[in-house]
């Protein structure tokens, strides 16, 4: 699994936490030709603080590690496929710097503007 942050972090800092989080892809609407989005639920563990150098590695390897996210479509019922054909809506665990315990939480729902 490769790894982007999806936070906005201060690199400055002279210390960081490993969170880990329940990604979320979801479908936002037909705009555009289709778009998606992710949320972020910050599952309440976190490792830190560490040095960044030291938190980047841990981050990476913890996301190496991971399964492959898993696609709710093919576990849908046969007789529902058809309406959600397409979206390809998955979740999986990943890890991500943080300046603070839980600075990821993100679980709005996006809109289209």
């Amino acid at each position: 699994m490769s790894w982007k942050n999806i936070l906005k972090i201060d690199w400055n800092a002279s210390e960081f936490y490993v969170g880990k989080y329940r990604q979320y892809e979801r479908y936002g609407g037909p705009e555009e030709g289709g778009w998606w989005y992710f949320n972020y639920d910050y599952l309440g563990e976190s490792v830190g603080p560490l040095p960044k150098e030291e938190a980047i590695a841990a981050v990476k390897a913890l996301n190496n590690e991971q399964k492959p996210p898993t696609e709710f479509y093919e576990n849908l019922p046969e007789e529902d496929k058809d309406i959600a054909r397409g979206f390809n809506i998955a979740s999986g665990i990943v890890y991500q710097l943080e300046n603070k315990k839980g600075d990821g939480q993100h679980m709005e729902r996006e809109y289209y503007e």
